[in-house]
């Protein structure tokens, strides 16, 4: 038994599958859509998270049925970040949802 490392082989890369959306315009439009309005929704998030930051007062609170009495500031803060975070996480991996949904792509 030999104490030397060899190298091992090199497995190369996978063939490389195209998405539904790199050879259909129609697919490659929705896809188009679908982050754009993702993205939208995250700059909504994004107004929601600063319009509770500046111009709710601190002292006002709302009731919600299964939460009860709920500082209004602190859920239009916190409801605006998940919003944002949210969307701008799908709206990123949102081109290539649609075909590992289906299992026609190689996850990365």
């Amino acid at each position: 038994m030999s104490k030397e490392l060899e190298p091992l082989a090199d497995p190369g890369l996978p063939e490389h599958i195209h998405r539904k959306a790199d050879t259909d315009p129609i697919a490659a439009k929705r896809a188009e859509r679908q982050v754009a309005v993702l993205f939208s929704l995250s700059a909504v998030g994004t107004l929601l998270f600063i319009y509770s930051f500046f111009f709710i007062k601190e002292d006002q609170f709302i009731f919600i049925p299964i939460m009860g009495s709920t500082n209004a500031q602190q859920l239009g803060i916190g409801m605006g970040m998940a919003m944002s975070l949210l969307f701008i996480g799908f709206g990123a991996v949102g081109k290539n949802f649609d075909a590992r949904s289906r299992g026609n792509c190689i996850p990365s």
